[in-house]
């Protein structure tokens, strides 16, 4: 049902890169995050937040419906399908949600980094 209900990947790869969180990490700990502008830290705080969410709601996926036999069982199907369909929907809508973000917030990283700033 999972793979059914989403889009094909092109040659196997998620429709989004994922922003490497560890660049991020370092500015935060090294103190570079004050020579960031502002908007550019919180667009990025955003799109992390939000690659968190969408991997999180993959993870439950896989450790919880997909992973329990109860929920191959037919007597449990109703409630089963109704968890997998919230666990789906939860996927789609964060993806959808990180999608957006990065059409909103990549102009704006991406013009910091031309810029020098």
């Amino acid at each position: 049902m999972w793979f059914a209900t989403r889009p094909p990947l092109q040659d196997g790869k998620a429709p989004f890169p994922s922003l490497r969180r560890s660049a991020w990490d370092t500015a935060v700990s090294s103190g570079a995050l004050r020579l960031i502008d502002y908007d550019v830290a919180a667009g990025l705080t955003d799109v992390y937040n939000m690659q968190q969410v969408a991997t999180a709601n993959v993870q439950r996926l896989a450790a919880g419906p997909l992973s329990s036999t109860t929920n191959y069982d037919p007597s449990t199907r109703v409630p089963s399908v109704r968890l997998l369909w919230l666990t789906l929907a939860d996927i789609q809508s964060a993806e959808s949600m990180l999608l957006d973000l990065y059409r909103q917030q990549l102009p704006t990283v991406g013009g910091a980094a031309g810029s020098g700033d």
